[in-house]
């Protein structure tokens, strides 16, 4: 009845508004190990504010963000991958790193939004969301959603991992300035991307000289 009707109608609003989703479901870790409500800084709303209008268009998204260091470029990318992939149906997604330290910590954070999710949340006028999606153990850097078919697979750029890609929806290459044989690596990658309106994709890196 009316709790069902709500239901559906939160669940939506939580798909559209991923701010929203963001500051109620989404943990993230302090500098001190603290475990905190993801709360957008300036550069993440401008972030969104231009993801927002390329999907008013209908467009697909693609950013190249050349970035300083602690803008929380990739946590915010992360963020919007881990939402696409543990909500949707068949949404495939892959994240690519320059060194292997950098994708497991990738990977960990990808892993910390799961583990923070709460299975079941009832809201003010009584209706009930579960979003929280059951995984399947991967013994890979990956978190397999395994009703919705989904994943999130994460890789080191240089790796013979990363050249078994199928098709994409989501891709987030990170620090590509300092990848090995970057021009290769990322023409590998984007002929498997998806050129769907509903696909993500986001190549980000700190410079690394004049032509990095």
């Amino acid at each position: 009845g009316v709790a069902l009707k709500q239901s559906v109608k939160m669940a939506k609003e939580l798909r559209r508004d991923h701010r929203l989703y963001a500051e109620k479901f989404l943990k993230i870790q302090t500098k001190d190990g603290k475990l905190v409500n993801f709360k957008f800084n300036s550069v993440q709303e401008k972030l969104q504010a231009i993801v927002d209008k390329l999907q008013e268009e209908g467009k697909p998204i693609r950013l190249i963000i050349l970035k300083a260091r602690q803008m929380g470029v990739s946590t915010w990318v992360q963020g919007k991958l881990f939402k696409r992939s543990s909500t949707r149906s068949n949404y495939p997604s892959l994240v690519a790193a320059h060194i292997e330290d950098s994708s497991t910590n990738l990977y960990r954070m990808s892993q910390r939004f799961y583990d923070a999710l709460p299975s079941k949340v009832q809201f003010k006028d009584g209706s009930i969301l579960e979003p929280k999606p059951k995984t399947k153990f991967s013994n890979r850097k990956e978190l397999v959603f395994d009703g919705l078919d989904s994943q999130i697979r994460v890789a080191t750029a240089g790796s013979k991992d990363i050249g078994r890609s199928s098709t994409l929806l989501g891709l987030h290459c990170s620090e590509v300035a300092f990848w090995e044989n970057a021009e290769g690596t990322m023409k590998g990658l984007l002929q498997t991307l998806s050129d769907s309106p509903h696909s993500f994709a986001v190549i980000e890196s700190t410079a690394n000289g004049v032509g990095g």
